[in-house]
């Protein structure tokens, strides 16, 4: 999760897109959170377009927004 943080600080957003993407497949109910805010967060600041989500990447975030943990 810290190490996610960090780069995500330090990368450009599309580098961490990616990342992201995959982290929001992970065991790790953190890490699918921190993912889920970073994407969120990147398109709330204009770092990265709602339009330069890949699909399969939307439909991920969406799979988290519809869980049942509140993480």
């Amino acid at each position: 999760f810290q190490a996610f943080t960090a780069l995500s600080q330090l990368q450009p957003p599309g580098a961490i897109c990616e990342l992201a993407a995959r982290l929001l497949a992970d065991r790790e109910p953190e890490l699918r959170a921190a993912a889920a805010h970073w994407i969120a967060g990147a398109c709330d600041r204009g770092r990265l377009s709602p339009t330069d989500v890949p699909a399969d990447l939307a439909g991920k975030l969406t799979a988290r927004l519809t869980e049942s943990d509140p993480e």
